[in-house]
């Protein structure tokens, strides 16, 4: 395989995998390792592999003794390795970008969430979540979900990472939490399981504002 094809490849493994732009340049050369364990040829090799040794039967020695070399292992998947909530870019950029799509101030962005060294952190105290367990599932998913749809490529925010937040804040519902998160106006669901997501639908920014403006105390704004 030649140099042009394998980046090629590389970089569209890695864009397939949802990986933020601003991480391409530490994603890249991972790609393209996986990649040369699967062809078994570096790039710039004409994607030739070495000449098989013995007596040309696949999985012997020259001894006629059967090889216990192990077969390359196929690539990780990329995407299932990324921890959305972990994967942010610089917070200004993520808070210009958030309050064109939904119209909420970087002044309020900033008094709920901190991104540091791409991690996010959600401000806001537990109490102001909600007044049940369900009511603030829903308030800290449509959070999450709207920084993440408007502020970065992902499409999809796996409950996981959601119900993870959710256990910090001490407003899990162990039983009920899925059915919770996967009811939060102006959000869907995909997927089922371990894999299921949050995802947007119509109304998501407009729901996004409400949940901001619900935890810092702002009156709803109905016009």
């Amino acid at each position: 395989m030649d140099t042009a094809t394998a980046l090629k490849l590389a970089m569209q493994a890695v864009k397939d995998a949802g990986i933020p732009e601003e991480l391409w340049a530490t994603a890249l050369p991972m790609a393209l390792a996986d990649l040369r364990a699967t062809t078994g040829s570096a790039p710039g090799g004409g994607g030739t592999s070495a000449p098989p040794q013995g007596n040309g039967r696949s999985g012997t020695s020259p001894g006629g003794k059967r090889s216990t070399q192990k077969k390359a292992s196929p690539p990780n998947n990329s995407s299932a390795q990324i921890n959305v909530l972990s994967s942010f870019g610089e917070q200004d950029a993520i808070f210009k970008k958030v309050a064109a799509e939904t119209e909420v101030s970087e002044d309020d962005l900033g008094d709920v969430f901190h991104i540091d060294g791409g991690s996010l952190d959600l401000k806001v105290i537990s109490k102001n979540l909600g007044g049940s367990k369900a009511t603030s599932m829903r308030t800290v998913a449509a959070l999450l979900g709207g920084l993440v749809f408007a502020g970065t490529q992902h499409t999809k925010l796996p409950f996981k990472e959601i119900t993870t937040v959710c256990k910090a804040k001490h407003v899990h519902d162990q039983a009920n939490g899925a059915s919770y998160i996967k009811t939060t106006p102006g959000f869907a669901s995909v997927a089922a399981g371990a894999n299921q997501a949050l995802t947007t639908k119509t109304g998501w920014q407009r729901e996004f504002a409400a949940a901001v403006g619900r935890v810092l105390g702002k009156p709803a704004d109905n016009s």
